[in-house]
């Protein structure tokens, strides 16, 4: 849906490839939901609404740990810097 708004209002590029990946991501979480489905019946709701919410805290932790603790990057030892 985002892709066709901004193809509609000419806001930002559209590309195939990033329909195509929505795409195939979607039609994923519905064989995953279909799946809840079959195994947990009508408690699939309340599982998936559990694991949902469980992976979306873990995910707001990690990235507060990113944000408060951003990666430092140098050279190992032994690598002499270039400087000029």
């Amino acid at each position: 849906m985002f892709e066709v708004t901004q193809y509609v209002s000419a806001i930002g590029r559209t590309e195939l490839s990033d329909v195509m990946t929505n795409t195939t991501g979607g039609l994923i979480r519905l064989g995953v939901l279909a799946l809840a489905h079959h195994w947990f019946g009508s408690r699939t709701a309340w599982v998936m609404t559990r694991i949902c919410g469980i992976g979306t805290i873990i995910l707001m932790l990690a990235a507060a740990a990113f944000v408060a603790l951003p990666p430092h990057f140098q050279p190992g030892p032994g690598v002499r810097r270039h400087t000029g």
